[in-house]
């Protein structure tokens, strides 16, 4: 028994390591973003997830590594509650997290610098939050950056919004004004990466 309970832990290893996960902060912002926003109807939503990804939500530990379907799910259920599917409650959710995310000590990555240090930044974090992921910076000006998500398995619109949402706010805490992003290119449409194009006043 315990030389098969041992190979399930090696095959189930084997099968998160091709697995999109997600670093616990995500899925805590969900959880604080719901309950700030709209108290009176977040048991509501959160009955309305699966019983697995309630499970994530509920146990997350800041530094663990889950399963992206749970921050897919969890995120696309608060589009269509609060916002009639509309994405830019997903957009919404990346700006508030990465404004819980970039306080205290965690704000000087994102005053120092410049803005081109600001976007050089916030891609190698993003990575860290999603695994596996890859992101290319491929314009970087004074006042304008375009940044590729190159790979990120089974990504859908609703999270390519909240990493735009990420990295302008960001760039807000930065100090900029009038952040602006568009997304130009979708994984999740079939282009072959995904292109956010942003915009500033310095």
């Amino acid at each position: 028994m315990k030389i098969l309970n041992r190979i399930l832990f090696f095959f189930e290893n084997i099968i998160k390591l091709h697995m999109m996960q997600v670093k616990g902060a995500a899925l805590s912002s969900i959880m604080r973003f719901v309950k700030n926003k709209f108290p009176d109807k977040f048991q509501m939503w959160l009955d309305s997830l699966s019983e697995k990804t309630q499970s994530a939500l509920r146990d997350t530990k800041v530094a663990g590594w889950y399963d992206m379907n749970a921050l897919k799910e969890a995120t696309k259920k608060v589009c269509a509650f609060f916002y009639g599917g509309d994405v830019r409650g997903a957009r919404e959710m990346g700006r508030v997290s990465a404004e819980y995310s970039l306080k205290g000590i965690f704000v000087i990555f994102v005053k120092i610098g410049s803005p081109n240090f600001v976007i050089g930044r916030a891609g190698r974090i993003i990575q860290a939050y999603y695994m596996p992921s890859e992101i290319e910076i491929i314009e970087n000006t004074p006042v304008s950056a375009i940044v590729r998500i190159t790979k990120f398995d089974d990504i859908d619109p609703y999270i390519e919004a909240r990493i735009s949402g990420w990295i302008e706010m960001a760039l807000s805490i930065h100090g900029v004004k009038n952040e602006k992003v568009e997304i130009t290119r979708s994984l999740a449409n079939g282009d072959p990466y995904t292109e956010l194009v942003f915009h500033w006043d310095n």
